[in-house]
């Protein structure tokens, strides 16, 4: 218990504070390593329809994907781009725009998990995550990306991105306190 409650404050302050990654790889917890990445803004156009699309991220130094476009969802609040990486039909892409900046992730058998997520900077950051320091979850996945903090979430059900934290001060403890 103690190790996955330190495993998700690492992975919540380096989401917070992306310098604070390369900290926790140092540290040899969950992020195996960090980098700045930029997306090429066409592969967000609201008024492209194609179904073929390709295009290349170089997450981290000496890293570059191909990701495949499966399919482009548009709504009002931006795009979401699903797809798989070019060779790895089990693959999964999912990387979408909106008010906050660019969010998402990649699964793959050859680059392993990468998150993606927009820095305090208004830069977007991706992080390798060591999923073997990560809670296990269903199908062995890694938890859904949480919403953006102060955004509504747009299922009524519990992601599990928000960790819900009660503090509850007995009588005692509170006369003990002044």
């Amino acid at each position: 218990m103690v190790r996955l409650v330190h495993c998700v404050l690492v992975i919540a302050l380096a989401i917070a504070y992306p310098t604070f990654a390369q900290e926790a790889s140092d540290a040899g917890i969950a992020i195996l390593q960090s980098g700045q990445v930029e997306f090429d803004a066409r592969l967000f156009d609201r008024k492209s329809n194609a179904r073929s699309e390709q295009f290349e991220i170089t997450p981290f130094t000496g890293t570059r994907i191909t990701c495949e476009l499966d399919r482009r969802e548009v709504n009002q609040n931006g795009v979401t781009f699903l797809g798989h990486v070019s060779g790895e039909p089990h693959s999964l892409v999912s990387i979408s725009q909106s008010t906050v900046g660019i969010i998402g992730y990649i699964r793959s058998t050859k680059f392993g998990t990468i998150d993606i997520r927009p820095g305090a900077t208004g830069k977007t950051f991706a992080r390798q995550l060591d999923v073997a320091h990560l809670a296990t979850c269903p199908m062995n996945e890694t938890a859904r990306n949480p919403i953006p903090r102060g955004a509504i979430p747009t299922s009524d059900c519990d992601d599990g991105s928000v960790i819900d934290v009660l503090v509850v001060y007995t009588t005692d403890a509170k006369t003990a306190a002044g």
